[in-house]
């Protein structure tokens, strides 16, 4: 969702910026550059946000609801995939070279919308993962966790509180979202983005129902069928498989279609992509997106 919002809100990248940056009032929206990675293919990584401020600095942001240190071995992924995406695009850069090639100075952020409450501001690869050794590579990486109405980052937290409240209360159903949207406008946060695209961000929000739902229904199905078959190992193996594969995939054919249709221009087809399974998968299939 966090990243359905960043591709489709007006001026977020700059928002954002300001929110981690309050000090950087001389930075405009032309300064700013979208790196974010966005792959089909499930065993590639792709992240929530990533953008270059004036060619120097570099952004990543990441959004996790439920907590754990692994978040750094991703952003590491994603360093080194936005890396190479920018190499490539300088003809002019040769990376077996012997100067020092110009790469932007890299910044990692993670948004917490999870439970738990002791989270640490700022996280560590070298900390959490070679604490004992000599190896020298480190990143760290900032945790931004309080919800707030200030900035966009703090409504987006409390935008994901709120959701997942109602969800609680309501469970995975239209009226959930809709109340999300209601409360959230109520308290200010997101409130323009909500107002301008509630239509959209409640038809997102029931897809993603729907793709949660089918998850569920295929991992009980592998399971019935393990504990039909005898095999517990083939169950726990197919369960995995199943949710991680059919959510992974999901997610990632209709990130990939949304962008591709609002490079088009065609924000009403995401609407009805969203809503419409049978019109999401003719879509897919016209601009072959399913293969």
């Amino acid at each position: 969702m966090y990243s359905w919002i960043c591709s489709t809100a007006v001026n977020t990248a700059i928002k954002l910026f300001r929110a981690l940056h309050p000090e950087a009032d001389d930075v405009t929206e032309e300064d700013i550059q979208n790196i974010t990675i966005s792959h089909v293919i499930v065993d590639r990584p792709y992240n929530d946000l990533g953008f270059t401020v004036k060619g120097r600095l570099m952004v990543l942001v990441e959004a996790q609801a439920t907590w754990s240190f692994n978040i750094l071995l991703r952003l590491l992924l994603y360093l080194a995939d936005t890396l190479v995406n920018i190499i490539r695009d300088h003809e002019d850069w040769n990376i077996h070279g012997s100067k020092a090639l110009p790469i932007p100075v890299p910044e990692f952020f993670v948004i917490y919308t999870g439970e738990k409450k002791d989270v640490p501001e700022v996280i560590s690869l070298k900390e959490h993962f070679f604490q004992n050794s000599s190896v020298s590579l480190d990143l760290t990486a900032r945790v931004i966790s309080a919800e707030s109405t200030e900035d966009i980052v703090g409504q987006y937290i409390l935008f994901a509180h709120v959701f997942d409240q109602q969800v609680r209360k309501c469970g995975y159903v239209r009226k959930a979202a809709e109340e999300t949207i209601r409360i959230c406008k109520d308290r200010g946060a997101l409130k323009e983005y909500l107002s301008r695209h509630e239509k959209e961000v409640v038809d997102i929000m029931i897809m993603l129902f729907e793709q949660e739902e089918a998850v569920k229904r295929y991992g009980n199905s592998m399971r019935a069928e393990g504990i039909e078959e005898g095999r517990a190992e083939g169950m726990a193996k197919g369960m995995a498989k199943g949710m991680a594969k059919g959510q992974a995939k999901g997610f990632d054919l209709f990130g990939k279609l949304v962008n591709k249709l609002l490079s088009l221009g065609r924000n009403e087809d995401i609407q009805r992509a969203a809503a419409d399974a049978d019109y999401r998968d003719r879509l897919l299939e016209e601009f072959k997106l399913s293969e």
